[in-house]
């Protein structure tokens, strides 16, 4: 979640990123697939995530994180364009989003 929109530093909100993409993508949402591949870190790597923000003293909650996630995605207008890649953007799809934030 872009911090413009929701100023979240914890564990759960951050990915990995290239620097020209991250510059890219600025405070844009990202698309569907980028969607999916950070809820399915998220879940996959639940337990080495919460290892390192006990070790670091780094704030975590991942509810928290995913239900502002829920709450912006799933209210897009069919007419918003999501950031896919470089200077690619996506029509939402809405259904893909719902089944990726596990709302549907």
């Amino acid at each position: 979640m872009p911090w413009s929109r929701h100023p979240d530093d914890g564990l759960d909100n951050l990915v990995v990123a290239h620097a020209p993409c991250n510059g890219e993508k600025r405070d844009h949402l990202a698309a569907a697939e980028h969607v999916e591949h950070w809820t399915e870190r998220m879940q996959r790597q639940a337990n080495e995530l919460g290892s390192v923000a006990a070790a670091t003293s780094w704030q975590r909650e991942p509810e928290r994180t995913l239900g502002v996630a829920r709450s912006i995605y799933l209210r897009l207008p069919a007419s918003a364009r999501l950031w896919q890649g470089e200077d690619r953007f996506v029509p939402v799809e809405a259904g893909r989003l719902r089944r990726a934030l596990g709302a549907g």
